[in-house]
């Protein structure tokens, strides 16, 4: 088993952005743009499978913002500067994110699990946040809520036949926690057991109180397997929060920081681990990097992505012996 992990952007070639470039200018076609996806993610999953990832995935090659992209495919969901607004109520027909997974799924093997990331179903519902226009097609919230629900159900039952058995959920809605889980929930209990839920917490810079308030609540109520983290390799907070993790799911810390060219100090990621190894046995435990390659802040080249994989992968293998 390993116990590294990478989620998030990774890097984007030159030939996609020139490719997005040419595209949005009207000088290709969407099949030459989709030619160029294609041959940018078989060359990641390639290596990706040569660091030895647990998963594969696209690297988000194809998705401009994960959440949007996920969401306005949607049937009589609309998208301008002011936000998301509905033009009739929520539909499930088909999503493009099917055909895009049957191609990263064509790549697995016994070693090499393909894996999708989509905005959890809270953090669907807690976007729209223009109720008024909810109201115009909706008798009540609860009526759209129960929407999402039905189509996110819809949507993982066709995903799920296509092939995929991981599905990491992007969750930004944790002020509203115990909604957030009952909502959550309602989608993961209505799937196939074999279906691996794992929920990548986006909070950052929480203070300790703060992240024990809710692993008090999520860890314990959510159905899902495991749970990404965001945290610093620097011991600025406890992690004692770890302690209400179920001894049946797995944490993955997020503590290499990925956009930026400097090496953390290697003893101090070792150290976290070993300190979080107090509250969660060291097998359910895993290490991540943290934040994304792909930023538009920091220049990062792909030598030096790759660099910080392998440390990454060199830290875990020194913890875990594997």
């Amino acid at each position: 088993m390993k116990h590294y992990d990478i989620i998030g952007n990774f890097l984007l070639p030159e030939s996609v952005k020139k490719a997005n470039l040419s595209y949005k200018k009207g000088i290709i076609s969407y099949n030459k743009l989709k030619e160029a996806q294609d041959n940018a993610i078989r060359n990641l999953i390639i290596k990706q499978k040569e660091y030895e990832f647990p998963f594969i995935y696209d690297g988000h090659y194809r998705r401009e913002n994960v959440t949007l992209d996920f969401i306005i495919p949607f049937l009589h969901v609309n998208y301008n500067e002011e936000g998301l607004f509905l033009k009739g109520p929520l539909t499930f027909k088909s999503h493009p994110l099917l055909e895009e997974f049957r191609f990263i799924h064509s790549f697995e093997d016994e070693n090499s699990h393909a894996r999708i990331s989509i905005p959890s179903p809270s953090t669907f519902i807690h976007i729209f946040n223009n109720k008024e226009n909810i109201l115009k097609y909706y008798d009540s919230l609860d009526d759209f809520n129960n929407d999402v629900i039905s189509i996110y159900r819809s949507f993982i039952k066709e995903i799920y036949h296509v092939g995929c058995r991981y599905l990491l959920l992007e969750e930004e809605a944790l002020d509203y926690l115990e909604e957030t889980v009952h909502i959550n929930n309602e989608v993961i209990d209505n799937q196939p057991q074999d279906l691996i839920f794992s929920t990548h917490i986006q909070k950052n810079q929480l203070d300790y109180d703060s992240y024990n308030k809710i692993a008090a609540y999520l860890f314990t109520h959510e159905h899902v397997h495991s749970y990404y983290i965001e945290c610093d390799h620097k011991s600025s907070y406890p992690l004692a929060f770890l302690s209400h993790l179920p001894n049946d799911k797995d944490v993955i810390l997020r503590l290499l920081v990925a956009n930026t060219p400097f090496m953390e100090n290697e003893e101090e990621i070792i150290d976290r681990v070993i300190e979080a190894s107090l509250y969660v046995p060291l097998s359910h435990l895993s290490i991540s990097t943290r934040g994304e390659f792909d930023t538009s802040s920091l220049t990062l080249s792909e030598f030096q992505q790759w660099e910080k994989i392998q440390k990454l992968k060199d830290i875990s293998e020194k913890i875990w012996h594997t």
